[in-house]
């Protein structure tokens, strides 16, 4: 992975989660069940050493997630052969054709809610390769693009 791709990824996971700790923060504040005030929170817990330390593992999960979370792996499927096969599973998962070329195709996902929750890193490229297929994006998206895939190809071959 390059290591600006890499570093855009490990960021835009950390402003997830700071969004989201910003809405709990909000939601508990609104609701009176935070133990700290509103108007000193950020020195009350970052002055702390439970917050520090708190921080500090939300900071290294950042670095590490893309490493983590990207995957690439390689599928021993025809890629000519089983494109329609291919299509019609991508789109059981929600996901649609956004690129193809003659050795690739690139989907994503249908739904703008999706694309926009996973930071428009939602893409999964199938790239053929001289003994099948190699599917790169996000471990849930690649595994359940495996899962259909091969179930969609199952199903083709009983018929």
């Amino acid at each position: 992975m390059k290591i600006k791709k890499y570093i855009a990824r490990s960021l835009k996971y950390l402003l997830k989660l700071v969004l989201l700790f910003a809405v709990l923060f909000t939601i508990m504040d609104l609701t009176g069940t935070s133990t700290l005030p509103a108007d000193n929170f950020f020195a009350a817990f970052f002055g702390s050493m439970r917050g520090q330390i708190f921080t500090a593992i939300v900071l290294v999960w950042c670095i590490y997630y893309p490493k983590f979370e990207f995957v690439t792996r390689d599928y021993c499927v025809d890629m000519s052969a089983r494109r329609a096969t291919i299509m019609e599973a991508m789109q059981s998962l929600g996901m649609n054709l956004a690129t193809e070329g003659e050795d690739v195709m690139i989907f994503r996902s249908a739904s703008g809610l999706s694309r926009l929750w996973q930071m428009n890193e939602d893409a999964v490229e199938i790239r053929k390769t001289e003994n099948g297929v190699v599917i790169s994006g996000s471990r849930k998206n690649v595994a359940n693009a495996m899962y259909k895939i091969k179930l969609y190809a199952e199903r083709e071959d009983n018929e």
